[in-house]
């Protein structure tokens, strides 16, 4: 099964006209750095996520090195093989740390200048609404609404009632 579905992922790759390439770096609760590769393809207009791989970051978080394990992950993975990334690879979607979206020598500045110089960095938009839900939460009137929907949501979620007036 499982070579089926990578069958299918290089397939789907390989046949689309252009990739956007997403990166997500975290560092966990135990100070090791896990970073998440994703392609985002169009195909028969349906907009479609592909989870490339889920690597750990071990020898540092520098530019050369995250770049290391983006393309090496996509080369031994044979996702970007015989793809031309050069002429495909449309957007770099980060989290918009330094080492991804700094001023000069970021992550997206070195993609652009080895692998693909048409693609454009963009900061993630779900960390974008994440910063912005941030700032929010810090003004009273909108933190006691968060805590009112919070409160609702276990009622239904841990009684009995709510889940059945929840589900009819």
């Amino acid at each position: 099964m499982h070579k089926k579905i990578i069958k299918r992922v290089k397939e789907v790759i390989a046949s689309s006209k252009y990739l956007a390439l997403s990166c997500d770096e975290v560092t966990m609760i135990d100070n090791q750095s896990w970073i998440s590769i994703h392609f985002y393809v169009v195909g028969d207009w349906c907009h479609i996520r592909i989870l490339i791989y889920l690597q750990q970051v071990i020898e540092g978080r520098g530019v050369d090195n995250l770049i290391k394990v983006i393309m090496g992950d996509l080369k031994e993975h044979g996702v970007i093989y015989n793809v031309n990334i050069a002429t495909k690879l449309i957007s770099f979607g980060v989290n918009g740390l330094n080492v991804f979206q700094g001023v000069h020598n970021d992550v997206i500045c070195q993609m652009q200048n080895k692998y693909s110089p048409h693609f454009e960095g963009i900061h993630c938009t779900v960390h974008c609404i994440n910063l912005v839900v941030q700032t929010l939460s810090q003004i009273a009137i909108v933190k006691s609404i968060e805590d009112l929907l919070q409160s609702l949501y276990f009622i239904f979620l841990t009684t009995q009632k709510g889940i059945l007036s929840f589900w009819s």
